[in-house]
């Protein structure tokens, strides 16, 4: 089994969207701004992603995207986001969403890789 790094934006209070969330507000309907700010501070677009970090915020986002091998979501997170439109933000990676069996309709194996046993998706 691999090493496992969490990486994520979350306030001080345990929050990682705004209130409101769901597929219409998928960082809740102010956006969680203060939460993801530095990733949308700068101008230009980070390694071809939708990030654009400012200086500063630039080698932290180099850092994550060198370590990370895969990512590991929940359901409603993939759900919310209509799996990333197919394709998550950081393109290079695997999405391994761990859920139950079940698979709704109209999802697509190209959306990432569902497992109901974290030792799957951990493998």
């Amino acid at each position: 089994m691999g090493k496992v790094v969490i990486d994520m934006s979350m306030s001080l209070d345990g929050f990682v969207t705004g209130p409101g969330d769901g597929p219409r507000f998928p960082l809740g309907e102010r956006g969680a701004r203060r939460l993801f700010d530095w990733y949308f501070s700068g101008q230009d677009s980070f390694e071809g992603t939708v990030f654009t970090p400012n200086a500063a915020n630039r080698p932290v986002l180099a850092e994550i995207f060198a370590n990370v091998g895969a990512m590991l979501t929940g359901r409603r997170t993939f759900d919310i986001t209509n799996g990333w439109g197919g394709t998550h933000p950081v393109n290079a990676i695997p999405v391994v969403i761990l859920t139950m069996p079940r698979r709704l309709y109209g999802q697509k194996e190209s959306q990432g890789s569902f497992s109901s046993t974290k030792e799957f998706a951990l493998a």
